[in-house]
Parts: structure tokens; sequence; C-alpha cells
């Protein structure tokens, strides 16, 4: 496979779980009636989309046969899809359950 081959099939692997997440952690939030599993979501994203970053660093290792660095990487690649479903996660968690992840984190850093 080429360089762009595993890169879209990594990407396209990457969506998948992502929106999977989002639909399971929906459901349970409304299923159960509780705002947690979408607060966490987030949180959970954030720890999977750096696992991915380890995989496109060791794909631009093989074709291009020097090491990124992992959080230029990150930056490059995780930053958009991250802040997206934390934007959807804030648009769910307003519309379902009247609540805000933003407005709890910046309660606790004050």
């Amino acid at each position: 496979m080429s360089f762009n081959e595993e890169r879209g099939c990594l990407m396209k692997i990457t969506i998948c779980i992502y929106l999977l997440l989002l639909v399971i952690f929906t459901s349970l939030s409304i299923l159960f009636s509780n705002k947690i599993f979408l607060e966490l979501l987030p949180i959970i994203i954030l720890v999977i989309s750096i696992e991915h970053v380890r995989d496109y660093a060791c794909i631009y290792e093989k074709y291009f046969k020097q090491n990124y660095s992992l959080f230029k990487l990150y930056l490059n690649v995780s930053t958009i899809p991250t802040i997206l479903f934390a934007i959807c996660c804030e648009a769910l968690l307003r519309v379902y359950f009247n609540s805000s992840i933003i407005l709890k984190y910046l309660k606790i850093l004050t």
C-alpha cells in the first residue's frame, strides 16, 4: 500500500471509531438520563487521538524515513477532529440536559 492509502485507511478507521463512540455515549446518556457519559467523551476521544498519532508517526517514519515529533503530528492530525467532537458533545449536552462542559471546567479553574 502507498502512503496515501495507508493514511486514508487510518483516517477512515479513526472517524468510524469517533462516530461510534459519539452514538454509543449519546445513547447511554439519553437512556440513563445521565450527562456524565457525554461529559467524559471528549476526554476519551483525546486519549484515543493520542494513540492514533502514534500510528500516524509509524506511517510517516515508514515512508519518509525520518522521525516526527508526536506533538507536531498531534497538532497536524488530531486537533481539529478532537475539537469538533468536543463541540458536538457540548451541543448535545445543551440540547438534552441544558448543561455545559465548558462552564463546568471554567468553574473548576476559578
